[in-house]
């Protein structure tokens, strides 16, 4: 599909850097953002300079694309159109509501588009399987009564049969439904965490899945990226506030990034990926590539990524990451640390004092 329009150099060259401006796409999209904000800011409000705007300007910064947020300014002064007394201002005064707010929202937005019931079905028609949670717009028919069958440290585990249909074929399904009852509920107030899975029964039970699921996401390993790969401590930014803004916006780009590695992951294999692939090389070629592709592919063009359905888009993302060559983002693990060599104890008369040297002249 885009090997046929105006992206197709850098698909062929540059591959990593389109899948990061496709995700940002929908992640940033403006409306949905100052939708957001509108929702969720208490205090703050917009006159002159969009919520939008801003996320977009610090998100430059936080891939690393401009180096400061004055250096950004600068490259979109004329798109910002306020001044940087006015650009301050705004960072300043964004409350940390809103900007958990844009984190929670990029992170729903990444599930979404890995967790259609076209992507269930085609692991399952493979003769795979799968664990995946649960979102509103994936419905099905319960069947008959959920039953305790374990428990995790989230919380008591219970299992349910439900059948899914695949919208697109018609197919129908049996899964297995999870439900965690949480003993301590998250930031978005959800009471229950539930999970599909065609893993039979016989294969593992319902709190082996639900432990599973809860091992996917490594948060020492996230925020190891978000501080070494990322931009998310800007050291000239002293606002408080702003400074929690540009870490949730590291947050933000680190989901990003996460649903680019899914992507590789679907064409590539998981534990290539995973063994493999340098965030960091990611990073920098995102950083390095990004401001010389948007000056050749305007940003009207990337609207397109926007207005495809999640299923297209992750088929988009799908024929991207055929395209990567993952050489090009090899890790390169250090060795073991070299035993340091043993020091000679110190022995008095053998030290110079340089303060007795001066008198002595």
């Amino acid at each position: 599909m885009l090997l046929n329009t105006i992206f197709a150099p850098f698909v062929k060259e540059r591959p990593i850097c389109v899948m990061a401006r496709a995700v940002l796409e929908r992640l940033l999209d403006a409306p949905r953002i100052d939708d957001l904000f509108a929702r969720t800011a208490q205090r703050q409000y917009t006159r002159e300079l969009m919520f939008s705007s801003l996320v977009q300007l610090m998100s430059e910064v936080v891939l690393g694309v401009h180096p400061t947020v004055h250096a950004a300014y600068t490259a979109n002064k004329e798109a910002i159109g306020v001044s940087t007394t006015a650009l301050y201002n705004k960072l300043d005064r964004v409350e940390p509501e809103v900007s958990a707010a844009l984190v929670h929202d990029s992170a729903a937005l990444e599930a979404r588009n890995f967790c259609t019931l076209g992507l269930m079905f085609g692991i399952a028609r493979r003769g795979a399987a799968f664990v995946v949670r649960q979102h509103a717009q994936v419905q099905g028919e319960l069947l008959g009564h959920a039953q305790r069958t374990g428990t995790t440290r989230s919380g008591p585990v219970y299992e349910q049969a439900m059948h899914v249909r695949d919208p697109a074929s018609g197919e129908t399904m049996r899964v297995r439904r999870l439900t965690i009852k949480l003993k301590v509920p998250p930031r978005d107030g959800d009471t229950e965490l539930h999970i599909l899975s065609n893993v039979p029964s016989g294969r593992a039970s319902a709190a082996h899945l639900a432990r599973v699921y809860g091992k996917r996401w490594s948060i020492e390993t996230a925020f190891f990226e978000i501080t070494t790969t990322l931009s998310c401590e800007i050291n000239t930014l002293a606002y408080p506030k702003a400074a929690l803004f540009t870490f949730c916006l590291a947050l933000l780009a680190y989901n990003a990034v996460s649903l680019i590695k899914a992507a590789l992951r679907s064409h590539h294999g998981r534990q290539k990926v995973n063994d493999e692939v340098s965030g960091y090389y990611l990073s920098l070629e995102i950083s390095r590539t990004y401001d010389g592709m948007m000056i050749a592919i305007p940003a009207p063009h990337w609207a397109l990524f926007r207005d495809l359905s999640d299923q297209e888009f992750a088929s988009a993302l799908h024929e991207l990451a055929s395209s990567v060559a993952l050489s090009k983002y090899q890790k390169h693990p250090r060795g073991p640390k070299k035993k340091p060599p043993e020091r000679a104890p110190y022995q008095n008369g053998q030290h110079v004092s340089t303060a007795k040297l001066i008198a002595q002249r």
